[in-house]
């Protein structure tokens, strides 16, 4: 950890002063072990990491963790110097090896662990962006146009189907110059999102009732409050950072509570909300007993 010199501003109009504008700017550095390098390892990493720095009187915080990655690529030149030059340093160490046509201008390039550290600063990799703008549009000038390019479609057995929303103009439709043909494909579920709870909560719709009573239905989904001392010491995960019991009993609070604003199904999102209205998290318990008495 270590402190970083204060910034301070004024308002145009003059309603307060340096003074009241001025704060202490911390950077943190943490070792943080990940299984893998997935999406949900990232995640978790954040987690910890914002678990571990986060202080009740913090004004602001970084939107993303910074990290230099320690799985770098295997370029088609390699740079192990600690010092960068960024007028001369080759190209060749931002692309992948049997690549030609393409740029890692990141991290993951073919740096020293010095080097990267360097580069990652802010701005750093701005001159060599312009290097790399450059070749990029020579490579691509010299390319030989595609015959009959395609998009190969990827095919699943017993689909589920569904709309899928897709913007198929470019960013600047007067300047599209054809099409390429793209197959019928599959589209993988990456992750679900709570705005789809949050929005049937919200038309206060019956008929999305039973699809919220499923949710509820599936595995491990219910379950989760917290009525006396000894519930909760058995519940209570022993890992400081752990927050397996936040996320289950929130998921099944917002879910309750979104079934029961739609006019509630066999009784569950009442269930639901009396039993978080008996939590001892007092958190908990004000709001489903304010959901109870308003709705």
């Amino acid at each position: 950890m270590r402190n970083i010199p204060t910034s301070a501003g004024k308002a145009a109009d003059g309603s307060f002063s340096k003074a009241d504008i001025r704060y202490k700017a911390i950077e943190y550095t943490l070792q943080i072990n990940m299984r893998d390098g997935s999406w949900a390892s990232f995640a978790e990493a954040e987690q910890i990491a914002r678990d571990h720095t986060w202080d009740p009187n913090h004004v602001e915080s970084a939107d993303l963790l910074f990290q230099n990655p320690p799985d770098k690529m295997v370029g088609q030149k390699r740079w192990n110097n600690v010092d960068v030059d960024n007028q001369k340093i080759n190209l060749k160490v931002f692309q992948p090896k049997k690549t030609d046509n393409l740029f890692v201008l990141s991290g993951s390039a073919n740096l020293s662990k010095k080097a990267s550290e360097t580069l990652l600063q802010p701005g750093k990799l701005i001159e060599i962006g312009e290097r790399v703008g450059k070749r990029a549009a020579i490579i691509a000038s010299e390319a030989p146009l595609p015959i009959n390019p395609k998009i190969d479609g990827i095919q699943q057995e017993n689909p589920e189907t569904g709309n899928v929303g897709e913007l198929l103009e470019g960013l600047r439709p007067s300047l599209n110059l054809g099409e390429v043909m793209a197959e019928e494909t599959s589209l993988p579920v990456l992750a679900t999102y709570d705005v789809v709870v949050i929005a049937l909560e919200t038309v206060t719709s019956h008929d999305g009732a039973i699809t919220l009573y499923n949710l509820l239905m599936l595995p491990g989904v219910t379950d989760h409050s917290m009525p006396d001392i000894q519930t909760a010491k058995k519940m209570t995960p022993l890992g400081k950072t752990d927050t397996t019991t936040r996320n289950n009993s929130l998921r099944e609070l917002i879910l309750g509570r979104a079934l029961y604003k739609c006019g509630d199904y066999n009784g569950l999102g009442n269930k639901i909300l009396q039993a978080y209205s008996k939590d001892l998290r007092g958190h908990y318990y004000r709001h489903a007993s304010g959901v109870l008495e308003i709705f």
